[in-house]
C-alpha cells in the first residue's frame, strides 16, 4: 500500500510538472513584445521616450510570476558591437522577492524609458547617450522566453 501511496504522489508531483512546462509555452504564445520610440534620430541634448510593450493576444488574462522585482527588462546596445549601454555595467538591480504581472485579455503593459542625447559637456552615465546608431529591446526576467522586438534608432 505504501508503494501504491508513494507511486502516486510520484505520479501527481511529475503530472504538475509537466502541465507547468506546457502551461507556460501555452501563456507565451499568446504574448508579444513591441518596441516603439518617440522619435528618431534624437538630436543631442533632446530626450526621447521608449516605450516597451507586453501585449497579450489572447482572450484571457496572462499572470507571470517572477522570483525578483524585476520583470520587463529593457536594454540599449551599441548597433555595431552589440555592447550594452543600458543598464550601465550591464545588470539592473533587482530585489528578491516574488512579484507578479498581470496583462489582461486583448490588453497590454507599457513599460517607458527615456533616453537622451549626451551633449560633449555631460558625463556619460544613466540614460544618456552619445551619438551613434543603437538598438532597444527588453527581455521578461526568470523562467520566461520570448522573443524581443528590437528597434534600431540613431543619435545625431
Amino acid at each position: 500500500m505504501r508503494v501504491l501511496t508513494s507511486l502516486g504522489l510520484l505520479a501527481t508531483v511529475l503530472g504538475r510538472l509537466a502541465w507547468s512546462q506546457d502551461s507556460t509555452a501555452l501563456l507565451m504564445t499568446n504574448l508579444r513584445f513591441e518596441t516603439a520610440l518617440s522619435r528618431s534620430p534624437i538630436s543631442i541634448g533632446d530626450t526621447a521616450t521608449l516605450l516597451f510593450r507586453l501585449r497579450n493576444l489572447g482572450a484571457k488574462p496572462i499572470t507571470l510570476r517572477f522570483g525578483s522585482t524585476c520583470q520587463v527588462l529593457p536594454r540599449v546596445a551599441r548597433k555595431e558591437t552589440g555592447e550594452l549601454v543600458y543598464p550601465s555595467g550591464g545588470l539592473p538591480a533587482c530585489g528578491a522577492m516574488v512579484t507578479h504581472l498581470t496583462i489582461p485579455a486583448d490588453g497590454e503593459r507599457v513599460f517607458p524609458l527615456q533616453v537622451r542625447a549626451r551633449t560633449r559637456t555631460e558625463a556619460a552615465y544613466r540614460q544618456l547617450l552619445a551619438p551613434g546608431d543603437y538598438v532597444a529591446f527588453a527581455t521578461l526576467a526568470g523562467p520566461y522566453t520570448l522573443r524581443p522586438d528590437t528597434l534600431s534608432f540613431s543619435v545625431r
